[in-house]
């Protein structure tokens, strides 16, 4: 645990988002990101949407974010299969990476809508006022059926979208 705090807090702190990392890494998250050049660019993308969040939001109102991360971190790869203690099987399998390719996407479309203005995103519902936006399991920009677009527009429906998405991949396995 503390390994991946320390190398996100490196990554984080270094202001700029630096390809990837692969060498050496024993923890199996890594290994599965590593194991894949898309899940590595995603790992990239994921990393400069965090550090542009970061700007967004200042330094004061980093801290929630920060904690927001760490969880994430530490959640992802249990719902994908991947729990830590666990060795991960080699090759990895197609059904893991694409969960992590899934939670990815989803991650860092939170971290872009993160902190963005009431003028440019949905307005939460009076239910989830308070509460980070979470979720859902896939790009809204990109959402143009009226099912997704529905579910984009309401914050518990994207947080229960991306609830649905991770218990099915980690079932899935």
């Amino acid at each position: 645990m503390w390994l991946v705090t320390v190398i996100l807090w490196a990554l984080l702190y270094s202001g700029t988002a630096a390809a990837f990392e692969c060498a050496g890494v024993t923890l199996q998250s890594t290994l599965v990101i590593c194991s894949d050049p898309e899940l590595m660019r995603l790992a990239d993308e994921r990393q400069e949407a965090i550090n542009e969040a970061r700007g967004r939001i200042g330094e004061e109102a980093w801290p929630p974010l920060w904690e927001n991360q760490k969880a994430w971190v530490r959640s992802y790869a249990t719902a994908c299969g991947v729990p830590p203690g666990r060795p991960l099987s080699l090759p990895v399998s197609a059904s893991i990476r694409a969960c992590f390719r899934q939670a990815a996407v989803a991650r860092i479309a939170y971290l872009r809508a993160y902190g963005v203005s009431a003028a440019v995103a949905p307005a939460p519902s009076p239910a989830n006022a308070g509460r980070d936006r979470i979720g859902p399991s896939y790009d809204c920009d990109k959402a143009g059926y009226p099912l997704a677009l529905l579910i984009c527009a309401d914050a518990d429906l994207s947080r229960l979208d991306l609830r649905f998405g991770q218990a099915y991949w980690a079932l899935f396995q």
